[in-house]
């Protein structure tokens, strides 16, 4: 993949942390994964919420000890399998109270709980977990604009190096090496073969 590409695809990861981010201040969106095992009787659900401040990321697991009441459970849900996405309204940060908190960051780790589903008279016991993370907008912004940072100079010394190669100069110094073969007489550097010939 070239470096321009690369650089592209660093613009545009930013550009839709930014546009969830305005987005977020007045809607959420719900992206949902969701997979109902009828054999095992389990439902899992993956989930991304974009909010007013960053990214909620979830993990449920769901295991009914009876057949037959993991189906009933994720039709009520509307989630049976694959991919959704919902929208709806603007969703604050879901912790409070620690420092890491009042940045932005956030998780929960349930571990494994139990409940019940159904009636009183017909239902069936199941173990779940959920768990949950917080990442703020500014986080992700600025790990994706750090990550870009090297793409940058990267590119920068590309474009310096092709520029001397065909105005034959010293790809280290700069050094115009029209009258010169051998060694750089600036800085000492061997002459690449492409500039001694051009």
């Amino acid at each position: 993949m070239s470096v321009k590409s690369r650089i592209v695809r660093w613009i545009l990861n930013i550009a839709v942390i930014i546009a969830f981010w305005i987005r977020g201040q007045f809607k959420s969106d719900w992206f949902q994964w969701q997979k109902t095992d009828s054999k095992a009787n389990t439902w899992r659900a993956l989930d991304m919420v974009s909010g007013r401040s960053g990214f909620y990321f979830s993990r449920q697991a769901f295991s009914f000890d009876r057949p037959g009441y993991v189906e009933e459970y994720a039709r009520q849900l509307k989630r049976i399998a694959g991919f959704g996405h919902a929208e709806g309204e603007a969703q604050s940060m879901p912790y409070q109270g620690t420092f890491w908190n009042r940045l932005g960051f956030g998780s929960r780790v349930n571990g494994q709980q139990s409940g019940y589903f159904g009636t009183f008279n017909d239902r069936s016991n199941y173990r779940y977990s959920f768990d949950g993370c917080h990442v703020p907008y500014w986080f992700l912004s600025l790990l994706f604009a750090c990550g870009g940072l090297p793409l940058l100079l990267r590119l920068r010394a590309q474009r310096r190096r092709s520029r001397r190669l065909r105005a034959n100069q010293c790809l280290s110094c700069g050094y115009d090496l029209r009258a010169t073969s051998g060694r750089c007489p600036e800085c000492g550097q061997l002459i690449n073969s492409s500039i001694a010939h051009a």
